[in-house]
C-alpha cells in the first residue's frame, strides 16, 4: 500500500464518492431519468436482444427492463456473469475470486448499484498498519523499507504531475480532449522516459511493473491517452489531491459474499434469459419490422444442439468480447479492427493454504514481484477461520505458463514447516476460457483516437457495442463494464423514445412503456 499522507481522509473521500454517483445519475447511466419523466414514450412491444450475460451485458438488460423493454439475453456459456466468477468451493466456507476481484470507491456505478440492492462492501486490509512487511521485488531483490519510503515519497510527486495532465481530458470522449492526438500518438513508455528517464531507477521499474501488470500490457504498446482518461475517470475531485483518485481509490473493497451477488440481482426480473445460448447470426434490415433478426442455437450441458430459434428485434447490445465476435455472421458486417481496442492476458493462481503461516515471519500476503505478479489473500476480510487462500495475478508480459506458478510462489513464500504447504491450487487461464478468450482491454498507441469513437457508434443504426473495452475511462474494470452497458441501454432508449403530446397518457402507472398511443 503507497503512502497516503498527502491524499483525502475517509469522510472527505465519502463525500466525494457520493458526489460522483449524483453526477453519472445526471449523465443518464441509471434508468431514473426515463422513469422519473412524462413526456417520453417507447413504442408498444419494442424489444431489444442482447449477447452475452458478463456484467455489461446484464447492466443492459437490466436498465432497459426497468424502462419497460421486453430484453432476450443470450449467454453461450453456462452461468451469468463473464468474467466475474465467485468460486465458492475452492476454500470452504469462504469465496474467492476466479476473476474479476476489486471495486474501487470511486467506482460510481458499482456504488449505486451497492446502494439499490442492499450489498456490503469489505474493505482490503491495509497489511502495512498491521506491521506485517509488504514486500516489492525487482531484479531479484527486496526493497528496504528505507528504499520504499523513498520511493513512495518520489511517487507521489509524480501522481501529482500525471493528474494535473488527466484533469483536462474528458473522461467520457477523451478523443475530444485538447491535444487529444498527441497524446494518444505517444506510449506510457514514452512519456515515462520524459518523466523519469530511460535508466532503472526504483520509480522507473514500479510504474513499468505496475502499469504492465494490471493494464495487461507492456507501458510501451499503451497509449498516453488512455492513461489519462483513466486517471481523469478516477479522480476524486478535480483539486490536485482529488487527482490522484486513480492510484489511491481504484482497488479499495470486495464484495461482501462474492461479486457474483451483482449479477444475480441484475437478473431477478430478466424474464427472458437464455443459458447455453449461442447467436449464429444478427441480420439488419431496414424492411424488416422489426429490423433485427436474431438465429440462435440452444446446447445441453454436453455440447448437443437442443433447438434452434430465430427471433425478432428491434435493437441487439453486443455485449461479448471481441476475442469471440467471429462466431457470430453479422449482415450487414462491420470491421471488427475498427471497432476493437487491443487485449491482454490475464490470469490467477490461487492456492489454499490451512495456515497464515507467513504471519510467523512477519510477512504480509501482499506482494509485488516483476517474475511473478501481484499477490493478496483472496480470502482478505472474510474472518480469521481457515483455511485461506492466496492469490496471484499476472498480466500482460508477466503472464507464465501454469507450471511455474507453485516454485515461484513458494520462492517468495517459503515452507518452513507442513504448514507452508499449500493443500490445493488453482489456475485460472482467461485467454483459454472458452466464449471469453482474453485478458481484458487495453488502449494501444493511436487506438484511443480512431477506435474509441466508433465503440459508442451503432452499426446499421439498430446493433450497439457493450463491454469494458468500450469505457475510456474503466477499460479492464467491471466498473466499466457496468457503464458500457448502461450507455448502450441509455442510447437505445433515446433513439427509440416518442415525445407524446399528452405526457399523462404518455406512460403506465409504474412508470414504464404503455401500448396506450
Amino acid at each position: 500500500m503507497l503512502a497516503e499522507n498527502s491524499y483525502l481522509p475517509p469522510e472527505e473521500r465519502a463525500k466525494r464518492a457520493k458526489r460522483k454517483r449524483e453526477e453519472l445519475i445526471l449523465r443518464g447511466l441509471t434508468p431514473d431519468w426515463f422513469l422519473n419523466q412524462e413526456s417520453l414514450c417507447l413504442p408498444p412491444g419494442m424489444r431489444v436482444a442482447v449477447i452475452g450475460a458478463g456484467f455489461a451485458g446484464l447492466s443492459a438488460a437490466w436498465y432497459l427492463a426497468e424502462c419497460g423493454v421486453r430484453t432476450t439475453i443470450y449467454e453461450a456459456s453456462g452461468s451469468v456473469g463473464g468474467r466475474v466468477r465467485t468460486n465458492r468451493a475452492f476454500v470452504a466456507g469462504k469465496v474467492v475470486e476466479d476473476g474479476a476481484e476489486l471495486i474501487g470507491e470511486n467506482h460510481p456505478l458499482w456504488g449505486l448499484h451497492v446502494i439499490r440492492f442492499g450489498l456490503k462492501l469489505n474493505e482490503l486490509t491495509d497489511d502495512e498498519v498491521s506491521g506485517l512487511n509488504v514486500r516489492t521485488r525487482f531484479v531479484g531483490n527486496d526493497l528496504t523499507k528505507a528504499q520504499k519510503e523513498a520511493l513512495d515519497a518520489a511517487l507521489q510527486k509524480h501522481f501529482a504531475t500525471i493528474g494535473a495532465a488527466g484533469s483536462a481530458i474528458d473522461e467520457v470522449t477523451p478523443w475530444r480532449s485538447p491535444d487529444a492526438r498527441a497524446a494518444d500518438g505517444i506510449s506510457v513508455a514514452a512519456m515515462l522516459d520524459k518523466l523519469l528517464g530511460k535508466e532503472p531507477s526504483l520509480e522507473r521499474m514500479w510504474f513499468n511493473f505496475t502499469l504492465s501488470n494490471d493494464n495487461c500490457a507492456d507501458v510501451s504498446k499503451q497509449s498516453y491517452l488512455s492513461l489519462l482518461a483513466s486517471v481523469s475517470a478516477a479522480r476524486m475531485g478535480s483539486d490536485a489531491p482529488g487527482m490522484l483518485g486513480y492510484w489511491y481509490s481504484t482497488e479499495t473493497h470486495r464484495c461482501d459474499g462474492g461479486n457474483d451477488i451483482l449479477a444475480n440481482r441484475l437478473t431477478r426480473q430478466l424474464k427472458d434469459l437464455r443459458i447455453r445460448n449461442v447467436v449464429q447470426r444478427v441480420r439488419i434490415e431496414a424492411a424488416f419490422v422489426p429490423q433485427v433478426r436474431i438465429i440462435s442455437a440452444e446446447y445441453d450441458a454436453g455440447g448437443a444442439v437442443l433447438q434452434q430459434r430465430t427471433d425478432d428485434v428491434d435493437y441487439v447490445v453486443l455485449a461479448v468480447p471481441p476475442t469471440v465476435w467471429s462466431v457470430i455472421n453479422f449482415d450487414p458486417p462491420f470491421d471488427p479492427a475498427g471497432r476493437a481496442m487491443q487485449h491482454g492476458a490475464a490470469v490467477k493462481f490461487m492456492s489454499r493454504y490451512n495456515t497464515r503461516f507467513w504471519e510467523a515471519t512477519k510477512l504480509a500476503p501482499t506482494a509485488k514481484w516483476d517474475e511473478l505478479g501481484s499477490v493478496w489473500e483472496g480470502t482478505d476480510s472474510q474472518g480469521p477461520a481457515l483455511p485461506i487462500d492466496l492469490t496471484v495475478f499476472s498480466g500482460g508480459p508477466y503472464v507464465l505458463p501454469a507450471s511455474a506458478y507453485p516454485g515461484r510462489l513458494a520462492t517468495l513464500y517459503p515452507a518452513k514447516s507442513p504448514d507452508g504447504t499449500p493443500t490445493a491450487q488453482h489456475f485460472m487461464d482467461w485467454p483459454n476460457e472458452p466464449f471469453i478468450g482474453t485478458g481484458y482491454a487495453v488502449p494501444g498507441v493511436g487506438e484511443v483516437t480512431t477506435i474509441s469513437p466508433n465503440q459508442i457508434a451503432p452499426h446499421a443504426q439498430r446493433l450497439y457495442f457493450a463491454g469494458e473495452q468500450t469505457s475510456p475511462g474503466f477499460f479492464g474494470y467491471m466498473e466499466g463494464a457496468l457503464q458500457s452497458g448502461a450507455r448502450a441501454a441509455r442510447d437505445i432508449v433515446k433513439s427509440a423514445a416518442i415525445r407524446y403530446r399528452y405526457a399523462s397518457r404518455c406512460k403506465s402507472g409504474d412508470g414504464r412503456s404503455s401500448d396506450d398511443y
